[in-house]
C-alpha cells in the first residue's frame, strides 16, 4: 500500500498536491469555527446538592439534613464517593461518579432520589437543589458595580432586576453568583404592645397571611362560552396592610393595626467591595465544555447594550476584575509566536544544511500541513481545542518535519550520486527508490515515537484528564507528518527535482564531514574503551535523578491572583470587610496591580460554603512578564503575612481550580484525620496542626474545622414552659420570628423573588445576649413572659462547619510544600505524623492534587516500562536482530543525561510536564538510532559492504546530515519556549522543552560519536543474524 501511495505521489503529483490543498483548506475553515479554552475538562463527574436550612446551626444541619440525605443518596449506581459539609443554615453534598459514567444519567439518578427526601427533612429545610453543571474552570468572568448615588439595597435590586437575568440568558452561562448588597424582603414587623392588645397568636397571624395568598382557580361553562375564575394572588403591599385577622375572641382587625409593613433588607450573608469601595460583585459561571472566549464576548456585548441604562442610574460598571479569556488569548498569542519563530529557525537550519531553497521549503511545508491535520483529527476525538492540545502540537513542531527531512535529504543524496553516473537513471525513478529506501525505517521510527506517548492516554484521574489531550495531539501530529511524508513530500520532490543535476555536497556538509570522519575514526579505533567511558558517564549523570524534587503543575502566569483570608470563626462580615479594605489599600499600592475586589461570606446558590469570617480577593495585574508577576506575588504575600489575625492562601486561579477539583480544597496537599469520635479527631488534629506549623518545609498550614465559633445556646425547661402555659413549638416559633424572622411566603415582583417575612423585634435594638434573654413572648393567657424565665441561655463554642467523607466525620488540614518540592514535603509530613502520639483509633489519609500528581508520575513510569516491551518489539522488527536492538536502547541513557542536567539547571523540580518531556525525548532518540542502524543494514545487505570500521564511518557520515538536521530542528523549535518558559502559555511546555533540548544535545552527540563505536564493538551484521 505504501509503495502505491508513494508511486502515485511521484508520478501524479498534481493530484496529490490538489488533494492535500483541499484537506488543508477544510482543516483551516474548521479550525476557525472551533472554540478555545484554557484546560480540558479536568474535573471528575460531580453532582452537587445544596439544602438551605434557615436558623439551624452546623450541628443541627449535620444531624437533621446532611445525615438523612447521605443515607438516602448512598446507593446510587456508578457513584465513587461522597463528601459533605454542614455549616449554619446550609448543607452541601458532593457526589463523585465514575469516569465512564454519563453526566446526564448521573444527574437523573440523583434527581430521582431527591424526589422522595422532602418528607425526611425538618420543616425549616428547603427543597434540596442540584447545582448547575459547570465547567472545570467554573468562572468565565467576574464583574462588579458601585455607585455614589444609590445605596446597597437599591444597587442590589438593580443588579438582580437587570444584570443577572441578562447574563443568565446567555448561551454557555450556567449561573451567576452575586456577592454584596442587600436583597429586598417584605417585612411584617409586629408591635408587641398592639399584639397584646388584640391578643392573637403568631400561628394565627401566619395562617391568615398564608390564606390571603391562596390561588383561586376554576372555570364555569355558560351555554355560549367558558369563563375562567381568577384572583390575583400576588398582593401588593397596600392590600397586605388591609388583610383581615380574627382572634380567639371573635374580634376582627387589620394587619396594619398590629404591625408595620414595609420593604427592608434581608440579613446579609455576604458583602463585597471593589478597590475598597462597597459594591456588588458578580461571579459568572460557565457551563460544562463552555467556550470561555466566546462567552466572554457575549457577556461584553450584553453589558454593552445595558451601559446606557447603567449610566442613567448613576452606576459604575467594573468589567476588568477577572477575565480568564485574557490569559487564553495571551497564551495563544505566545504559542503562535513560538510556532512562527520556531518554524523560522527550522527553515534557516534546513537552508544552511541542504543549501537548496526548494528542498528546505518542501521539508518545512510539512509543519503547517501536519499541524492543521493533527488539530482537526484531535478535535474529532471529542477533545476541545485548549492549551494542552496546543502544547502537544507545539512540542511536536520539530518532529513533524523530521520525516520530510529524512526523505528529502536521502532523495538529494541519491540524485547527486545519480548525476555522477555516466548513464544517469530517470530522476523520478531515483526519487521513488530513494523514498522507498528510508520509508520502512521512517514508519517504524514514527510508530515508536507515537507508541511512547500512549502511557499519557492510559493515565487515570485528574492527571489523565489534563494530559491525555496533549498526548492525543502529539500522536496525531506525528501520524499527520508521516502521512505528509508519504504523499506531499514525494509529490513536491518529483516536481522540484525532476531536472536535478547537482553533484556537490552542500557547503556545510562538506565543511564538517572531514572533521567528523577524523573524530569518529579516532573513537572507533578504541571502541570498547570509549563505550565503557560513556557508560560510566551515563551512570554518573543518573545520580542526579534522586536529587530532583517532584511537582504537579508549575506556577501559571495568568496575570491574576486569588487571595483567601480567614479570621477567627464568628468574625462579623463588617469586621472581615474592614480587614479586607486594609489589605486592598496596601495591595493597590504595589506596582503592577491593576484592580482588586473582595467579597466575604457566601452567595445564594453559590457552590462555596463560606462563613462571615472568610474573604476572597481577585487581584488583576497589568500585562507583566513572569519574573515581574513573581515579584508582585511576593509583595502581596508580604502584605498578608504582616496582616494580624488572619490565615491566608495566595494562588493563581487555574492552579487553585485544579487543587480544588482534586480534593475540594484550594491547597495541593490535604490531610484527612478520621477517628471514632469527633473529640478524639479534634485532639489528634490539633496536635498534628501544631507539629506541621513548626516545620520549615511547609507553609500555609490551616485547620479547616475548628471548635471555636461562639454561639448562643438556648435550653428550654419543660417544667417552666408548662408552668407558664407556653408550648415548645410556640417558644421555638417565637425565637425564629424574633431573631431572623419567619418566612411566610414568597412572591415575584417582575423577576425578583420577594420573601414575605414575619418579624417580632424592636427595630432599634442592639443585638446581644442580654437582648435575647429579655425577649418577651405572650402565653395563652396573654401574660408577658421573658425568654430567660423559661430557658437557660448561655454562650458556648460550636463549629463553623462539620465535614464528612463517605459518611464519616473527618477533620482536614491543608498546606503547601515550600518551593513546590512535593516529595520533601511528604517526607516531612510522614516524619511529623510518626513522631506524634495521635491517640488510638486515629486514621490519617493524605490526598490532594500534589498526591495525585505523585501517583500519576509513578503510574506513568510503570506504564512506560510496559510500553517499552511493545517498543522493543517494534525496534526488533525494524532492526532485525536482538543484539542491535539492545544497542539501540543503550541510546536512552544518553538522552537521560542531558535531560537530567537540564532539569537540574531549571530548578530541580520535575513536574508531570517534565516527565512528558522525557517521554518525548526517548521517542526522538530511538528514531535517530533506528535510522542510523537501518542505514548500516542497507550498506551491508543491499550495497554489499563488509562490516568493518570503514563501513561504520561511511554509514555514520552519510547519516550525519539527517541526524544533525533532525536534532537541530527539534531542539531549535523548542528554544523559544525553553528560554521564555516563565510566561503565559509556556509554563507547562517550558520544562518539557528544556529537557528535550538537553537530552537531544547529549543524545545527538553520543548518537553520532559513541553509538557507531558501540556498533563496531558489539553490533551484528552478518547474513544469519
Amino acid at each position: 500500500m505504501f509503495y502505491s501511495i508513494i508511486r502515485l505521489s511521484i508520478y501524479k503529483p498534481l493530484i496529490t498536491i490538489s488533494f492535500v490543498l483541499l484537506i488543508s483548506f477544510f482543516c483551516s475553515w474548521k479550525l476557525f469555527q472551533t472554540s478555545l479554552d484554557i484546560f480540558p475538562e479536568f474535573s471528575p463527574k460531580l453532582v452537587v446538592i445544596q439544602t438551605e436550612s434557615q436558623g439551624l446551626s452546623a450541628e443541627q444541619v449535620e444531624n437533621n439534613v446532611t445525615r438523612p440525605l447521605e443515607s438516602y443518596l448512598a446507593a446510587i449506581p456508578n457513584m465513587d464517593y461522597l463528601r459533605s459539609e454542614s455549616i449554619a443554615g446550609l448543607s452541601v453534598i458532593t457526589l463523585t461518579f465514575k469516569e465512564n459514567s454519563d453526566h446526564n444519567i448521573n444527574r437523573q439518578l440523583v434527581l430521582e432520589k431527591l424526589n422522595g427526601v422532602k418528607n425526611i427533612l425538618p420543616s425549616n429545610a428547603n427543597t434540596p437543589l442540584m447545582m448547575p453543571l459547570a465547567s472545570s474552570a467554573a468562572t468565565i468572568m467576574t464583574i462588579g458595580f458601585t455607585s455614589e448615588e444609590k445605596n446597597l439595597l437599591d444597587l442590589r435590586t438593580f443588579v438582580d432586576q437587570h444584570i443577572s437575568p441578562a447574563l443568565l440568558s446567555l448561551n454557555g452561562v450556567a449561573d451567576v453568583n452575586v456577592f454584596g448588597g442587600y436583597e429586598r424582603q417584605l417585612s411584617i414587623i409586629l408591635d408587641k404592645d398592639k399584639l397584646l392588645k388584640y391578643f392573637i397568636s403568631l400561628e394565627s397571624i401566619i395562617d391568615h397571611i398564608k390564606a390571603s395568598n391562596l390561588i383561586v382557580s376554576g372555570s364555569i361553562q355558560t351555554p355560549n362560552q367558558e369563563l375562567q375564575i381568577v384572583s390575583n394572588n400576588v398582593i401588593p403591599i397596600e392590600k397586605i396592610r388591609e388583610i383581615n385577622l380574627l382572634n380567639d375572641n371573635g374580634q376582627y382587625f387589620k394587619l396594619k393595626d398590629i404591625a408595620t409593613i414595609k420593604f427592608t433588607a434581608v440579613k446579609q450573608i455576604s458583602k463585597a467591595s471593589i478597590e475598597a469601595t462597597d459594591g456588588i460583585v458578580l461571579m459568572i459561571i460557565g457551563q460544562l465544555n463552555a467556550d470561555t472566549v466566546a462567552i466572554t464576548k457575549s457577556i461584553d456585548q450584553s453589558l454593552s447594550k445595558l451601559k446606557a441604562l447603567i449610566r442613567s442610574n448613576k452606576i459604575e460598571l467594573h468589567d476588568q476584575i477577572f477575565r480568564p479569556a485574557n490569559y487564553i488569548l495571551k497564551s495563544l498569542e505566545s504559542i503562535l509566536d513560538h510556532l512562527v519563530l520556531g518554524g523560522c529557525l527550522v527553515l534557516i537550519v534546513l537552508i544552511i544544511f541542504m543549501f537548496n531553497l526548494k528542498a528546505a521549503l518542501i521539508s518545512a511545508l510539512s509543519i503547517p500541513i501536519s499541524l492543521l491535520l493533527a488539530s482537526i483529527l484531535t478535535l474529532s476525538t471529542g477533545t476541545s481545542l485548549n492549551i494542552m492540545v496546543i502544547a502537544g502540537l507545539a512540542i511536536a513542531l520539530g518532529e513533524v518535519v523530521d520525516d520530510a527531512i529524512i526523505d528529502v535529504e536521502n532523495i538529494l543524496r541519491r540524485l547527486r550520486e545519480n548525476a555522477k553516473l555516466k548513464n544517469p537513471l530517470n530522476t523520478l525513478r531515483v526519487i521513488y527508490k530513494a523514498s522507498l529506501e528510508v520509508r520502512g525505517s521512517v514508519i517504524y521510527a514514527s510508530l515508536i515515537v507515537m507508541l511512547v506517548f500512549v502511557p499519557l492516554l492510559l493515565l487515570s484521574g485528574l492527571v489523565g484528564r489534563m494530559f491525555a489531550p496533549l498526548g492525543i495531539a502529539y500522536i496525531l501530529a506525528i501520524f499527520s507528518s508521516l502521512i505528509s511524508a508519504l504523499t506531499l513530500t514525494p509529490a513536491l520532490s518529483s516536481i522540484s527535482f525532476r531536472k536535478y543535476t547537482e553533484t556537490k555536497e552542500p557547503f556545510v556538509i562538506n565543511l564538517i564531514s572531514p572533521l567528523y570522519k577524523k573524530i569518529l575514526s579516532y573513537i572507533t579505533s578504541f571502541p570498547k574503551l570509549y563505550s565503557i567511558i560513556t557508560l560510566l558517564l551515563c551512570f554518573s549523570g543518573i545520580i542526579l535523578a534522586p536529587k530532583l524534587n517532584f511537582g504537579f503543575l508549575p506556577d501559571l502566569r495568568e496575570g491574576h491572583f486569588m487571595i483567601h483570608t480567614s479570621s477567627i470563626t464568628g468574625t462579623s462580615l463588617s469586621e472581615t470587610m474592614r480587614i479586607g479594605d486594609n489589605i486592598s489599600s496596601k495591595v493597590l499600592q504595589i506596582e503592577g496591580v491593576k484592580t482588586i475586589s473582595q467579597w466575604a461570606g457566601r452567595a445564594e446558590r453559590g457552590a462555596d460554603t463560606f462563613g462571615s469570617h472568610y474573604s476572597e480577593f481577585e487581584v488583576e495585574l497589568y500585562d507583566l512578564t513572569g519574573e515581574k508577576e513573581q515579584i508582585v506575588h511576593d509583595k502581596i504575600r508580604e502584605v498578608l503575612i504582616n496582616t494580624p489575625g488572619i490565615s491566608f492562601e495566595l494562588n493563581s486561579f487555574l492552579v487553585e481550580r485544579v487543587d480544588e477539583t482534586s480534593s475540594g480544597f484550594t491547597s495541593p496537599i490535604v490531610i484527612q484525620i478520621f477517628g471514632n469520635s469527633l473529640v478524639n479527631i479534634d485532639i489528634a488534629s490539633n496536635k498534628l496542626h501544631q507539629g506541621l506549623l513548626e516545620s520549615n518545609l511547609l507553609r500555609d498550614v490551616q485547620l479547616k474545622s475548628v471548635l471555636d465559633k461562639p454561639q448562643i445556646n438556648i435550653e428550654f425547661n419543660n417544667k417552666l414552659l408548662a408552668k407558664n402555659n407556653i408550648s415548645l413549638n410556640q417558644a421555638k416559633l417565637f425565637i425564629n420570628t424574633a431573631i431572623d424572622g419567619f418566612i411566610i411566603d414568597n412572591y415575584y415582583e417582575d423577576v425578583l423573588l420577594i420573601p414575605v417575612v414575619l418579624l417580632y423585634k424592636d427595630e432599634n435594638h442592639i443585638e446581644s445576649i442580654d437582648y435575647i434573654k429579655n425577649l418577651v413572648l405572650f402565653n395563652k393567657l396573654g401574660q408577658p413572659i421573658k425568654l430567660k424565665d423559661i430557658s437557660e441561655i448561655s454562650i458556648t463554642k460550636g463549629r463553623y462547619n462539620i465535614l464528612h467523607d463517605s459518611g464519616r466525620k473527618v477533620q482536614i488540614i491543608t498546606l503547601k510544600p515550600l518551593g513546590g518540592a512535593i516529595n520533601s514535603a511528604l517526607n516531612e509530613i510522614n516524619n511529623i505524623i510518626n513522631n506524634i502520639n495521635l491517640g488510638d483509633n486515629i486514621y490519617i489519609n493524605i490526598t490532594g492534587s500534589a498526591i495525585e500528581g505523585n501517583e500519576a508520575r509513578k503510574e506513568l513510569i510503570i506504564i512506560s516500562f510496559l510500553i517499552m516491551i511493545a517498543v522493543l518489539f517494534l525496534v526488533l522488527l525494524a532492526i532485525g536482530n536482538m543484539r542491535n536492538t539492545l544497542l539501540v536502547l543503550i541510546n536512552l541513557p544518553f538522552a537521560l543525561i542531558g535531560g537530567l542536567i537540564a532539569a537540574s539547571i531549571g530548578g530541580g523540580i520535575l513536574s508531570i510536564g517534565s516527565v512528558v518531556g522525557f517521554i518525548t525525548l526517548f521517542g526522538i532518540t530511538l528514531r535517530n538510532s533506528i535510522m542510523l542502524i537501518s542505514h548500516y543494514q542497507h550498506l551491508v545487505f543491499k550495497v554489499g559492504l563488509k562490516w568493518n570500521k570503514d563501513t561504520v564511518i561511511k554509514g555514520a557520515t552519510e547519516r550525519l546530515p539527517s541526524i544533525l538536521m533532525t536534532g537541530l530542528v527539534t531542539a531549535l523549535a523548542m528554544v523559544p519556549i525553553a528560554f521564555d518558559s516563565d510566561n503565559a502559555g509556556r509554563e507547562i511546555m517550558g520544562p518539557m522543552a528544556s529537557i528535550i533540548i538537553g537530552g537531544l544535545t547529549s543524545s545527538t552527540i553520543l548518537n553520532l560519536l559513541i553509538l557507531p563505536a558501540f556498533m563496531l564493538a558489539f553490533g551484528s551484521f552478518n547474513r544469519k543474524s
